[in-house]
C-alpha cells in the first residue's frame, strides 16, 4: 500500500494537478523536497482513509436496508414468470471511483519504461483499488511529460542561445548599465516566472545578472524504471529561459553566454553514506541536504549558499593521496581557453582522455582540478 501511496506521489507531481501545487507550497514554506514528497503522501494517505471510511458506511447503510428476499435490492416478483429479469444489484456495473481531492490530468503519453509490479491487493482492498486503478494506469505511462528531466540533445535542440547546460542547470549572464537596468530586468523576469508558476536563481551584481533555471522536481527514472524525484532541467525551464530571453530583447540587455560557470566539490570515498552526514552538517548545518535533489549522497544545499559535493567511488587505501578536487563547468566555447590558461599559468594537463568533457589539470603540488563541459547539451554546428 504505501507502493501504491508513493507512487500516486509521484504522478501527482508528474500532472498539473493540486497535488504539484500543494507540493510547491510546502518547498515555499521551506520544506525539503523529500519532507514535501512526504507531507503530499500523507495526504493522499487521508483521502483514500476517508475514501475507504465513506464507502464502508454507505455499505453499512445498504446491509440495513434489504429486502423481503433478505439480500439487497431482492424483489418478490419471479424472473421466471417476468421476462426478460429485472437487473440485480449484483448485475449492475460497480461505481467509478469517487472525484479525488487531487485531480489527474486528462493529458495521455505513451511510455515505454519498465517499471515494478505493485503486490496484488487482497479482495478486501476492492475499494482501494477502485481508487488507485486510475493512478496506476498513469504508472504505466499516463501523464504530463514537463516534468521529466531533459537529455542533453534535448536541451540541445531547444536552440537556447543565451543559456549554457553547466551540472544540473541552466545558466545565463546578461550585461547590463547599472544596478538599476539590472533590477528592472529580474522584476519582469519576476513577473513572466509567477505567469509560469516556476522561477529562477538570481545573482545580481555591478553591471550584470546571473540566472540559473533548474527544477526540484524533476523526475528521473533509473535502469529498473523507478522513478525518482531529482534536480535537473525539465521543459517548464526551457519554456522559461525562451520567455527570459524575449524579455531580454526587450529591455536592450546583452546576453554574455560564454562567460558563465559553476563550481562543485568531488570527493574519492569508498564510504560515501558514512562520511556524507558529516560534510552536510559541515556544509550546510542541515542533514537534509544528503540527498537533496538526488538519488545519491551528493551534498546539496537547498539555497545554493556552497557548491555541491558529490562523491566518486574509490578503493579503500593505505597510502594518503589527494581524495578532493574541483570541477569547474564552463561553456564549450571557451573550454580550450581557460585549460590553455592554466597550463600558462603553470598547470599540466595530467588526463584528456574524455575532453572535451572532462580535462584533469594539476598543479605544481599534484593537486587536481578538472574543466567540465557538458558536450550532449551544446548546440551542434
Amino acid at each position: 500500500m504505501n507502493h501504491v501511496i508513493h507512487i500516486a506521489a509521484i504522478v501527482q507531481l508528474r500532472h498539473d494537478t493540486e497535488g504539484r501545487g500543494y507540493y510547491r507550497r510546502k518547498l515555499a514554506a521551506g520544506k525539503t523536497p523529500l519532507e514535501a514528497l512526504r507531507c503530499l503522501e500523507q495526504r493522499l494517505s487521508d483521502v483514500i482513509y476517508r475514501r475507504l471510511v465513506a464507502d464502508a458506511r454507505t455499505a453499512h447503510n445498504r446491509a440495513r436496508e434489504t429486502g423481503p428476499g433478505g439480500h439487497c435490492g431482492a424483489s418478490q416478483e419471479s424472473s421466471a414468470v417476468d421476462l426478460p429479469p429485472h437487473i440485480d444489484t449484483s448485475d449492475q456495473p460497480l461505481p467509478g471511483p469517487a472525484a479525488p481531492t487531487l485531480r489527474p490530468s486528462t493529458r495521455v503519453r505513451k511510455s515505454t519504461t519498465t517499471r515494478h509490479s505493485n503486490p496484488p491487493l487482497d479482495t478486501e482492498g476492492s475499494q482501494i483499488r477502485l481508487f488507485v486503478a486510475p493512478v496506476l494506469r498513469a504508472e504505466s505511462g499516463i501523464g504530463s511529460p514537463s516534468m521529466d528531466m531533459l537529455r542533453g540533445e534535448q536541451i540541445a535542440e531547444a536552440n537556447l542561445t543565451d543559456w549554457r547546460k553547466l551540472a544540473q542547470g541552466l545558466h545565463a549572464r546578461y550585461l547590463v548599465h547599472d544596478f538599476g537596468t539590472g533590477a528592472r530586468f529580474v522584476a519582469a523576469v519576476g513577473e513572466a516566472g509567477d505567469a509560469l508558476g516556476h522561477h529562477p536563481r538570481v545573482s545580481i551584481g555591478n553591471g550584470y545578472v546571473d540566472l540559473k533555471l533548474v527544477s526540484d522536481d524533476a523526475i528521473f527514472r533509473d535502469d529498473e524504471g523507478t522513478e525518482h524525484v531529482v534536480e535537473w532541467v525539465t521543459q517548464q525551464d526551457v519554456e522559461l529561459a525562451r520567455r527570459i530571453t524575449e524579455i531580454a530583447a526587450d529591455h536592450k540587455v546583452g546576453a554574455d553566454p560564454a562567460s558563465v560557470s559553476d563550481i562543485e566539490l568531488g570527493l574519492d570515498t569508498a564510504r560515501s553514506a558514512t562520511i556524507a552526514p558529516v560534510w552536510a552538517a559541515l556544509l550546510t548545518g542541515s542533514p537534509e541536504s544528503q540527498g537533496r535533489g538526488s538519488p545519491s549522497d551528493e551534498i546539496r544545499d537547498a539555497t545554493g549558499r556552497v557548491p555541491n559535493l558529490w562523491f566518486g567511488d574509490a578503493d579503500e587505501h593505505e597510502t594518503p593521496r589527494q581524495r578532493f578536487h574541483v570541477e569547474v563547468y564552463v561553456a564549450p566555447e571557451v573550454a580550450e581557453q581557460r585549460i590553455a590558461a592554466a597550463v600558462a599559468a603553470g598547470g599540466t594537463v595530467v588526463d584528456d582522455s574524455n575532453a572535451p568533457s572532462l580535462t584533469v589539470i594539476a598543479d605544481q603540488d599534484g593537486n587536481k582540478g578538472i574543466v567540465c563541459v557538458d558536450v550532449s547539451a551544446a548546440k551542434k554546428d
